[in-house]
């Protein structure tokens, strides 16, 4: 539990743009889980904190590792939870279709159990896979109704690019205000960085 608990103090400094927190991460040598549950906190910090100094393919491969490991008792084990970055990051390296197996079993997983968490990774993964900017604000109201602030920014960050690409700048602005101001509530400056 402690470990969990420090992984998790980790990631929201992380989130937060701390350096120094995203160095001790990344220096730390990431030991595979041991089944519990707030696992996934130290497989994410790790992604992120690789992906924080530059090495997003590797942050992926780790995420994939993982995922791949876990069969059958993923959502048990709250994989499910870093999905959101492992879709964003296949596409960022190049890769979508390394992902789309993830999407699939998201898809399965909502499925069995709608709630709007899982609901909203679903579209939000299928989403950016897909290139959806429909999709991207429909994941952003379920993280609303959810009251998964972090995840409803990366939603509406999602669809800011996803409308742009399209040329629909006046949608595109909206969604990005949106991010950031999802992003400034909980002083979330890496991932703002992003569409900024």
């Amino acid at each position: 539990t402690a470990r969990g608990l420090r992984r998790q103090v980790g990631l929201v400094a992380i989130h937060r743009g701390d350096n120094a927190a995203i160095a001790e991460v990344a220096g730390e040598p990431y030991a595979p889980s041991r089944g519990a549950f707030y696992d996934y906190l130290d497989l994410w910090a790790h992604a992120l904190a690789w992906e924080a100094q530059g090495d997003p393919r590797r942050a992926l491969d780790l995420l994939l590792a993982e995922w791949e490991q876990s069969d059958g008792v993923r959502q048990q084990r709250g994989l499910y939870y870093v999905c959101a970055d492992l879709a964003r990051l296949a596409v960022a390296v190049g890769a979508p279709e390394r992902a789309r197996h993830v999407v699939d079993e998201l898809c399965a997983m909502a499925a069995r159990q709608p709630t709007p968490t899982l609901v909203g990774l679903r579209d939000l993964c299928r989403a950016v896979l897909d290139e959806d900017p429909v999709l991207a604000l429909d994941a952003a109201r379920s993280f609303h109704v959810a009251e998964r602030p972090l995840y409803q920014g990366y939603a509406q960050e999602g669809a800011a690019v996803l409308l742009a690409r399209q040329g629909r700048t006046g949608e595109a602005r909206a969604a990005l205000a949106d991010a950031l101001s999802s992003y400034d509530r909980l002083d979330a400056t890496w991932p703002a960085r992003r569409p900024r």
